[in-house]
């Protein structure tokens, strides 16, 4: 599925117009932003949607299920080729209870 494809089928699962205007923007902002190389843009999205996926898996505290914590702000690298292990190992200190350990620890 191309970029235009796409676009028009999550226009039209939404119910929005296929034709629509904003769509017509999307495609062409992706198509300027990827220079019409889909396997990139597709590659960013699956990155995306796991690290979405990651993070509703690891979002509350194991001790109290709080969602508030402190944290580092490390850039851990995601490599999709690994991605079974990839782990967060950014450091949080959770502000319900004090729980301390890395984001991979937490719940979802």
């Amino acid at each position: 599925m191309e970029i235009t494809e796409y676009f028009k089928s999550c226009a039209k699962d939404l119910g929005y117009p296929e034709d629509g205007d904003m769509v017509e923007i999307a495609i062409a902002s992706a198509k300027a932003m990827f220079n019409g190389r889909f396997d990139l843009w597709k590659s960013r999205k699956e990155s995306d949607d796991f690290r979405n996926q990651y993070h509703n898996n690891h979002k509350r505290c194991p001790s109290c299920g709080g969602e508030d914590y402190s944290s580092t702000l490390v850039g851990y690298v995601l490599n999709m080729n690994d991605k079974e292990n990839y782990k967060n190992k950014n450091h949080i200190e959770c502000l319900d209870c004090g729980f301390k350990g890395i984001i991979h620890d937490l719940v979802p």
